[in-house]
């Protein structure tokens, strides 16, 4: 019980730091398709954090694991806000789209060590959004490295 609490708790944190991430990016873009995108994610990270609130609430309790995936992908959304430019995504582009993958790996793990009927059916129903936005971002980042 305690390692399906810890995923969840891991999943909170990642999508709450991405949120916070595509809020803040969103006032540096200037071109309407990544604006749209943008507030696909973002909407999509709302959502899922409210969707998720019976069963977990975001604590300030730092992880201490060191190679959790939560602090990693903190820490890539830390380093992208602040090297992020609008007019220059190719530097955050490809982590963006990691952290994206890794959270639905986590998602997907806690679809699996779940007993919980709605919690599955709650976290299934992200994957293909996530999906979405994580292809967002590798498609981002191809068409910069082109």
């Amino acid at each position: 019980m305690k390692r399906h609490q810890d995923i969840l708790h891991q999943i909170v944190r990642i999508v709450q730091s991405g949120h916070d991430f595509f809020v803040d990016a969103y006032a540096g873009l200037t071109v309407p398709e990544l604006r749209m995108a943008f507030t696909y994610i973002v909407d999509v990270k709302s959502q899922f954090l409210t969707d998720l609130a019976p069963w977990v609430t975001l604590s300030n309790q730092p992880v201490t694991d060191a190679d959790s995936p939560v602090v990693t992908i903190e820490r890539i959304y830390s380093d992208a806000k602040r090297d992020f430019h609008g007019s220059r995504l190719e530097s955050s582009a490809n982590e963006l789209g990691f952290g994206e993958a890794q959270l639905l790996r986590l998602v997907e793990r806690a679809c699996e060590s779940t007993d919980d009927i709605t919690l599955k059916r709650t976290l299934k129903a992200y994957c293909p959004q996530i999906v979405i936005c994580r292809e967002a971002m590798w498609r981002l980042s191809a068409r910069l490295a082109a």
